[in-house]
């Protein structure tokens, strides 16, 4: 089990990651990260992004089409991680690139979701810190994907289709279209209120608001009073995840003004990132 040096696990969380590995097929086990709390906006954003983005890996399970295993938590099977010659440091998100590379190994070895497993980790307090952190997921998204691109459209059998024919290019294929959402976005807006309908709007909120609400009410590791808790608030996290988008924007942008970066990963003999600000939460 791999850990970031600001997680804290619950009590039973080896143990539980511990029972995913009684079946063979399984080679790693990514756990429920959960942000722990801190009263300011930065955090709250990413409690309720976390809370939704792990719910989703839920449905992930059935496909074998996880390709992420993120560092908080992450357990794998021993074996497998000799046979793939364990992380490389020419990425610089090396968790993923050692997702990658255990896919590349072929579909026997399965990435499950170990919701039962919580893991709590230290989300970035201001939004500086939070664009750096979303910059360096970016372009280490981008590096791992160049790196691993002839998994795109791969039809070796060996390899899972669902993943290589479907699943990751529909992931680039997010990745390139999210750079004319603002344009998008305009429009809808722009045409929303020439056309007066309003309908539209109230759709798309009340779609936003029916998924948020199934995540957090689907979370077995929530407590009652927060399951009411988010479930009331649930209107407003489409405005919560807009910031986050924006966040995520400049950052793709600041991935494009330093392509360099991405296509000549092979020369980063270690690749080493900074740190953001830290604090103490009791």
């Amino acid at each position: 089990m791999c850990l970031d040096a600001d997680c804290l696990l619950s009590n039973d969380a080896v143990k539980k990651a511990a029972k995913y590995f009684n079946n063979p097929k399984v080679a790693s086990m990514i756990s429920n990260v959960k942000i722990m709390p801190y009263n300011n906006i930065v955090n709250f954003i990413q409690r309720l992004e976390y809370i939704v983005g792990f719910y989703l890996k839920k449905g992930l399970n059935t496909t074998n089409m996880e390709y992420i295993i993120g560092g908080a938590g992450s357990t794998f099977r021993r074996t497998v991680l000799e046979d793939v010659g364990f992380y490389d440091s020419d990425t610089i998100t090396e968790d993923m690139d050692l997702s990658m590379k255990i896919l590349k190994e072929g579909k026997q070895n399965k990435i499950v979701f170990g919701n039962d497993v919580e893991v709590w980790t230290q989300g970035p307090t201001n939004f500086p810190d939070l664009l750096k952190q979303r910059y360096r997921w970016k372009l280490g998204w981008f590096q791992t994907i160049y790196k691993h691109k002839s998994l795109l459209f791969n039809l070796n059998k060996k390899f899972n289709w669902q993943f290589t024919l479907f699943y990751l290019p529909l992931m680039v294929l997010a990745q390139v279209l999210f750079f004319f959402e603002p344009l998008l976005f305009g429009l809808v807006i722009y045409y929303t209120i020439m056309a007066g309908a309003w309908k539209i709007i109230f759709f798309l909120l009340a779609f936003y608001c029916i998924l948020y609400s199934f995540a957090f009410l689907g979370d077995d590791t929530l407590s009652r009073k927060n399951k009411i808790i988010y479930f009331l608030i649930s209107p407003l996290c489409y405005f919560t995840m807009l910031i986050v988008s924006v966040i995520e924007y400049i950052a793709s942008i600041k991935v494009v003004l330093n392509w360099k970066k991405v296509i000549n990963y092979k020369e980063n003999k270690h690749t080493t990132w900074s740190h953001v600000k830290r604090i103490t939460i009791k």
